[in-house]
């Protein structure tokens, strides 16, 4: 019941999702947008985009399990993680670029690209001020970067030990993160770099101790009537109790892990698969472009849907037909960088 490519193809693509969700209806909606439906006077869509806070969760979980699957198994384990993050980058760069030109062309020359000394600046990630989802790159980054120092510390110690020392680390990354004014650059990337270092960690875990063959001897003990039951009671625990008792971001990896779980034991049909693959495949174009539909370059431009399942189709449908776009560009790019590395 381990993850295969597939499972974290499809996790991956409700994470992105869950941060298109996120991010789009976390805002104020007065004057932005018309929500239909309310609990105790707040949207609906407010409930769900807070649930959806473990989209990044979601992308690191899948990052360590897929690093520790291939850690153990794949001699040229740093060489392969070195080359997908020159693909990622190259995909980056080009996104950067085309959005620069489109930028230009609307009028907003002066935001971006701004100056050489700017576009470099995002370009390099030393300086992000483009789009703010792009600070997830030098996350991940670094944690690629570290990968063997990270995962041969998973194997040496015991999953409880990594956890506890990972949630240590954890808590500190999130009070520096949000709670500490600094201008310091090293600072300013430590904190959310400590955080999804965590959520790596559990992923790296979870493959390592094959968590999820584990649980699901658990989970196949009980009756398919009260499995059900079960997933529909906790999840609208944890949608309710999100927003109304507990609205921190500090819950997300917790949260997050629960909704994996679910979802990968929940026996689903073959369209949500289908969609959750396609919506994976995705992803990181999704990531790296949707903000600029609402927050920056075309700020509301989403929210002209007016009622949140509009706004969020209408965010999903930009979003996949400017990946599609720009994967005919990736898709040679990314074929030369496996033969120039060919071995």
């Amino acid at each position: 019941m381990e993850l295969t490519n597939k499972d974290t193809k499809m996790v991956q693509g409700i994470s992105i999702l869950a941060m298109a969700c996120l991010h789009v209806f976390s805002q104020n909606y007065q004057g932005l947008f018309s929500p239909v439906l309310f609990i105790n006077s707040i949207p609906l869509s407010f409930y769900f985009a807070q649930l959806c806070d473990f989209c990044v969760m979601g992308f690191a979980f899948c990052s360590g399990y897929a690093h520790m699957t291939l850690f153990e198994s794949d001699p040229h384990f740093y060489r392969n993680r070195l080359i997908s993050l020159l693909k990622l980058f190259c995909s980056f760069w080009l996104i950067a670029l085309v959005f620069s030109v489109v930028s230009l062309i609307s009028g907003h020359g002066e935001f971006m690209p701004g100056s050489l000394k700017r576009l470099l600046g995002n370009l390099s990630l030393i300086s992000l001020n483009y789009n703010g989802a792009w600070w997830y790159m030098y996350a991940y980054t670094t944690l690629v970067l570290l990968s063997p120092l990270i995962l041969k510390t998973v194997k040496r110690f015991s999953p409880a030990i990594v956890l506890i020392c990972g949630f240590i680390l954890y808590f500190a990354a999130y009070y520096l993160r949000f709670e500490v004014e600094t201008e310091n650059w090293f600072l300013l990337r430590l904190g959310p770099t400590g955080t999804t270092l965590f959520e790596y960690l559990i992923g790296a875990v979870f493959a390592k101790a094959c968590i999820f063959s584990n649980l699901y001897k658990y989970w196949q003990a009980i009756p398919k009537l009260w499995r059900i039951v079960l997933s529909l009671v906790v999840f609208v625990i944890m949608l309710l109790a999100h927003t109304l008792i507990l609205r921190s971001l500090f819950v997300a990896p917790f949260t997050g892990i629960v909704i994996i779980t679910l979802f990968h034991f929940w026996k689903k049909p073959a369209f949500i698969r289908n969609a959750a693959t396609f919506m994976g495949t995705h992803s990181t174009n999704i990531w790296l472009t949707h903000m600029f539909f609402y927050l920056v370059l075309f700020k509301d431009l989403v929210y002209v849907a007016r009622y949140p399942l509009l706004i969020y189709a209408f965010m999903i449908l930009l979003t996949v037909i400017v990946s599609f776009l720009l994967r005919l560009i990736e898709k040679p790019v990314h074929q030369g960088i496996d033969k120039l590395f060919a071995r």
